[in-house]
């Protein structure tokens, strides 16, 4: 508020809106990064934060001129807060306004073919599937993957993050469209396209690897293949206990889900002596009234 107040001292003075919004802009920026925009506990710090930044983008008009270096921080900012949007507060309209005014901008500096605009269709592919146009979403994660392969010698990094990694995620969540849409087949490419990228950059006992596997026994369950379903949340499950030990929410998650298929199976005791498991790790670890209890 006290930025919000300098800006208007500012104005009422004769000053330059778009100055004084890039210094309340650049505050906010140093302010927001710290924030870890999937976790519920940022919820109404971020929230302010998050309204004065999308306030203040929209009140100005962020042609670059001859301030690249600034648009690009600009654009950073839009695409943080447009996860905040949607991570943590499910404001998808928001957060689509702001990667677009990302998206331009990075366009008008970089080019719209560059890498680092991979990410971004991403991003917008992810709100879009959260709102349940999977077709939309398919088309962002093919432009993604499409001007996110770069010519041999190019970093294979963009904003920070690498990109093979980014690809690989942008997989997974193709792969979660298809198996909705029950294209089975296609589904199954797509993981596997991405698990062999996570093993070749993290490592066969990886988290990330583990949630893959998880991720295909869910496939495979949907399609009735118990056998290889079962195979796959195992597999997930012991990654997890080596990695994050027996007592990790995660470790619970692999024991609902593997008691879904002695379930299905009409396993009964099984059933019972896994979900029994989890209940006793979520007891310990997660507060009354968690969704997964």
């Amino acid at each position: 508020h006290a930025m919000t107040q300098e800006v208007v001292r500012d104005l009422l003075m004769g000053g330059f809106k778009r100055q004084g919004l890039s210094s309340m802009l650049t505050s906010l920026f140093h302010a927001f990064t710290p924030f870890t925009t999937d976790d519920a506990k940022t919820f109404s710090v971020g929230r302010d934060y998050a309204a004065h930044v999308k306030a203040s983008v929209s009140h100005v008009d962020w042609s670059v001129g001859d301030t690249p270096d600034w648009a690009l921080q600009v654009a950073g900012l839009c695409g943080l807060t447009a996860n905040y949007y949607y991570f943590v507060v499910c404001g998808f309209e928001s957060a689509l306004a702001l990667h677009n005014v990302e998206m331009d901008l990075k366009g008008a500096v970089l080019g719209g073919e560059h890498s680092a605009l991979a990410g971004t269709h991403k991003n917008i592919g992810n709100v879009k599937m959260a709102q349940g146009k999977l077709e939309a979403a398919l088309e962002c994660y093919a432009v993604s993957l499409d001007i996110g392969a770069r010519p041999e010698g190019e970093l294979r990094v963009a904003d920070g993050k690498d990109k093979d990694m980014q690809a690989a995620g942008t997989y997974n969540n193709m792969a979660l469209i298809y198996r909705t849409q029950e294209k089975y087949d296609d589904a199954l490419k797509m993981f596997d396209k991405c698990l062999q990228i996570r093993i070749a950059k993290k490592g066969e006992q990886s988290i990330e690897v583990a949630k893959l596997l998880h991720n295909m026994g869910a496939l495979f369950q949907w399609q009735k293949l118990f056998d290889r379903s079962l195979e796959h949340y195992t597999r997930a499950q012991n990654i997890f206990i080596s990695q994050l030990g027996k007592d990790h929410i995660f470790v619970a998650k692999t024991c609902i889900t593997i008691g879904s298929i002695f379930s299905e199976q009409r396993e009964y005791l099984n059933a019972r002596t896994e979900l029994g498991k989890a209940i006793k790790i979520l007891l310990a670890t997660v507060e009354p009234g968690h969704m997964d209890l």
